[in-house]
């Protein structure tokens, strides 16, 4: 006899009450980081401490010279933005798929956002980004959605022919890795979130990397004025002068919350793991499936898995339609 699944009414897999897990583990590491920075401080104005000790790690890690936090992974793609000057009546190409937020800060910069359908992974279709591209374009932001690297090789290759700025949002995908080199070390400028759920969190955060010095000492203006910024703008910039106040925003990050990212970090790798191999079993099980689709991605392509993301099609299970029409529809939704 075939029985129900849960959904339909049938007897559930797993009876036990949520949450199954919680994310991050708060082990004895995390709760001692966190007691020994409550007796340092719970306030830094300047690059010193916890912060300048993650900064350095984080931008070592993506081979850049800078790493600025913040407030929220929000505030660090809005500094992102602000860093790359763009001007009001500039477009900017962005994934139609993605969390809003990848976006909305172009909103209150005068920008204007012009949204770009995905590919079958949803991730920014390439060979869409080539029909959008106008006289009035100056970059693109990209997701790597659910921590599925994007189609690297072809993007900075568009950018790179048509002279455009390439910013990143890692927001899911700390650690994910396109041929060996890990995301956000491709861009002109990325950005992730330490939110919550996130693969390296602190609750509340978030993070930009930085190359260009022009665009770091922009990103100081917004959000670090005074201290952080005397400390880090040469006397001899133009920019200096702007230092004591900045742009006005104070975008700085609460200690507490990277002393925890700090300690998830440094087990970056072993959580990577873990996920993988969960990943790599449910592929497994799912793969031959009819009317399920897994992430599919090559051999080189190492996603992150901040979640996994399936697709499904009724269709497969239907009789009433053509095979033809059932390649055409599932082609067209997924």
């Amino acid at each position: 006899m075939k029985k129900n699944l849960a959904i339909l009414g049938g007897k559930k897999s797993v009876d036990k009450n949520p949450p199954h897990f919680i994310w991050p583990p708060i082990d004895k590491k995390i709760e001692k980081a966190v007691v020994k920075q409550l007796y340092k401080t719970i306030s830094i104005y300047d690059r010193s401490g916890i912060f300048q000790e993650f900064e350095d790690a984080f931008s070592k890690y993506h081979g850049k010279k800078h790493a600025l936090l913040c407030s929220s992974g929000t505030l660090a793609i809005h500094s992102m933005f602000v860093s790359a000057n763009f001007k009001e009546g500039d477009e900017v190409i962005c994934p139609a798929y993605t969390f809003f937020a990848t976006v909305t800060p172009l909103l209150s910069m005068g920008v204007i956002p012009v949204l770009c359908d995905c590919d079958e992974n949803g991730n920014i279709d390439p060979k869409e980004i080539k029909k959008k591209i106008t006289l009035k374009t100056k970059g693109v932001v990209i997701t790597h959605m659910w921590g599925m690297p994007c189609q690297m090789d072809e993007i900075v290759k568009i950018c790179k022919k048509n002279n455009l700025l390439l910013l990143e949002d890692c927001s899911h995908a700390h650690g994910a890795t396109y041929k060996g080199r890990v995301v956000g070390s491709f861009g002109d400028l990325a950005a992730w979130s330490l939110q919550g759920p996130k693969n390296i969190t602190g609750g509340e955060g978030g993070i930009l990397v930085i190359d260009n010095e022009e665009f770091y000492y922009r990103a100081l203006l917004l959000g670090h004025y005074n201290k952080r910024c005397k400390q880090e703008i040469p006397k001899t910039h133009s920019l200096y002068k702007y230092a004591v106040t900045g742009m006005g925003l104070k975008y700085r990050v609460h200690p507490l919350a990277i002393a925890i990212a700090s300690e998830i970090f440094k087990d970056i790798d072993k959580y990577h793991k873990i996920r993988s191999f969960f990943a790599q079993k449910i592929i497994k099980e799912f793969q031959n499936k009819k009317g399920i689709r897994t992430p599919n991605f090559s051999i080189d392509i190492k996603p992150s898995w901040y979640g996994f993301i399936f697709q499904y099609n009724a269709l497969c299970y239907g009789t009433l339609y053509s095979m033809k029409h059932q390649k055409h529809v599932a082609k067209r939704i997924g």
